[in-house]
């Protein structure tokens, strides 16, 4: 049994959406290593978080450990977002826990013990890790614990994205790789809007991240105002993070969903229309677009259209 199967029989959600609150990526490869920015417990369907307050004193040491798990459980779907799947996963080399406690709670490493069973029960020896448990003041959003990790990974073999330069239906092999968005199907989606807002005598930016939220593309139109290709960026960022249209995005939050309003006032994150994951034609989310600087209607009219022909493509 390889490890994604595995992580699903353990019960963690590698698809969930991911919380970015900020200006950073949730993971940076560096050769192969991955280096995984601080996680926290997420909600079923990534609406929220959960298990907050603090260890000795609102919460008790079980609910502290699922915590943990929670958190781990968010770094092996960040990995597997990042890689396309888990079995290229080598070894856990680190992991690195913060603990909101209060004063006199001394027991971090077993919260920590959360964290470090779910890697063990995922990847058996190769789960088994330096590790460091630290008590905190506070943390992120009220969560009561945060969890950091190092991986080393399996090398792997790209294709050569000059073999179909060119050519749309010829390059739909190389647009993706290892589930995240290359410049080819970036250029693809881009393409596809500012024709289409040419076509209705518009004026837009554009901005393409891929499955991380690195910024792949931008493309601002003569006339459009900077700040446009802010919203773009920021677009992208949100329909990356939900995994839905930012059209779709206020009615979400109107709901029963605690983080919107703080979610969506953030920084580089901006529920307005114009925002639309990537999605390949079997459904799976390999980046995000952002369209701004036309009315959003019309900004949602170029969005839409590099969404689908970027699904017809791939």
């Amino acid at each position: 049994m390889g490890y994604e199967q595995a992580a699903r029989d353990a019960g963690v959600d590698l698809d969930v959406p991911l919380l970015r609150a900020g200006n950073f990526d949730t993971v940076a490869q560096v050769g192969d290593v991955l280096y995984v920015s601080g996680s926290i417990a997420l909600a079923p369907g990534g609406g929220g978080i959960t298990h907050i307050g603090h260890l000795g004193g609102d919460l008790d040491l079980e609910t502290g450990q699922a915590s943990a798990r929670g958190a781990a459980a968010a770094i092996l779907a960040s990995v597997h977002q990042h890689l396309g799947g888990l079995d290229r996963v080598k070894r856990v080399v680190r992991l690195t826990g913060y603990v909101a406690s209060d004063p006199g709670f001394n027991d971090q490493p077993k919260v920590i013990n959360g964290a470090s069973d779910l890697m063990i029960e995922v990847f058996g020896p190769a789960g088994r890790h330096a590790r460091s448990a630290i008590g905190v003041a506070e943390l992120p959003l009220g969560a009561s614990v945060e969890v950091e990790a190092i991986f080393e990974i399996n090398p792997t073999q790209l294709p050569d994205n000059n073999d179909n330069e060119g050519n749309p239906t010829e390059m739909a092999d190389h647009v993706t790789s290892v589930s995240t968005i290359t410049l080819e199907g970036a250029k693809l989606a881009a393409d596809v809007a500012l024709s289409t807002a040419r076509d209705h005598d518009l004026g837009v930016c554009v901005a393409v991240v891929n499955a991380t939220g690195n910024l792949v593309l931008v493309h601002r139109m003569d006339g459009v105002v900077e700040i446009a290709l802010e919203n773009a960026i920021a677009k992208a960022n949100a329909a990356l993070t939900f995994k839905r249209d930012t059209g779709a995005l206020s009615d979400y939050f109107q709901k029963d969903h605690s983080l919107g309003p703080p979610m969506t006032s953030r920084p580089h994150i901006l529920a307005v229309e114009g925002g639309e994951p990537l999605r390949t034609s079997d459904g799976t989310v390999v980046g995000a677009l952002g369209i701004s600087g036309a009315k959003h209607a019309e900004d949602v009219v170029c969005s839409k259209a590099a969404a689908e022909a970027f699904a017809a493509a791939t």
